[in-house]
């Protein structure tokens, strides 16, 4: 049931992440950004303009994405923190990307390329690597080595959250098939809602 919100939330995101992107890009390519230097407007002051207007634009609608989330799909709260952090980080990261662009049209394709792949295949991929005992260690390599694109603890967040109890079940059953045996704990669950407080760290770091 959790699979249609976040197919929705990834494919929105990403396409108001590439939008963001494209406008910076345009600015640097159609020389619009050298023009407000010449004029007299401090490079400081020009990225600080436009983070705190990008950061307040994807406030305005992560906020909508919450309330939502909140009021129809009472699975999901820790993971909403993420959400909270969630444009402060991306922005400037999609800021550095943008220099690697030198055409605005495919600037916008492979961002979005880019973020559904770490939105819509990775995470699934890592979760169903970290079920099984003799893949987990995989599956959590993976899950620190991706947590440095901010897009991917966003959507990793949700899947840990509304899957929680679930994967702790069948990752026990696993691990009892493995090893004969079945001694585990409620604290050894690693699908719990702390989960979701190690993407906030990592994206904070």
């Amino acid at each position: 049931m959790a699979e249609g919100p976040i197919l929705v939330i990834s494919c929105s995101f990403a396409i108001m992440v590439a939008f963001l992107l494209h406008r910076v890009t345009t600015e640097r390519l159609t020389k619009s950004k050298l023009l407000q230097l010449v004029s007299g407007l401090p490079l400081a002051q020009y990225w600080t303009g436009n983070y705190l207007f990008d950061v307040l634009f994807l406030h305005f609608i992560v906020g909508s994405t919450q309330t939502l989330c909140v009021a129809f799909d009472p699975i999901w709260r820790v993971s909403l923190f993420v959400f909270a952090i969630w444009p402060f980080v991306t922005v400037p990261f999609i800021y550095g990307c943008g220099f690697f662009f030198k055409n605005a049209c495919a600037t916008q394709f492979l961002t979005i390329t880019a973020l559904l792949l770490f939105m819509l295949v990775l995470p699934p991929m890592v979760l169903g690597l970290r079920i099984f005992s003799t893949t987990e260690f995989i599956g959590d390599w993976l899950q620190w080595i991706f947590s440095g694109f901010p897009n991917f603890p966003l959507v990793n967040s949700l899947h840990i959250e509304a899957t929680a109890k679930e994967f702790f079940n069948l990752r026990n059953y696993t691990k009892q098939e493995d090893n004969g045996s079945a001694k585990f704990s409620s604290s050894e669950n690693p699908w719990a809602f702390s989960n979701c407080t190690g993407e906030i760290l990592c994206m904070l770091s």
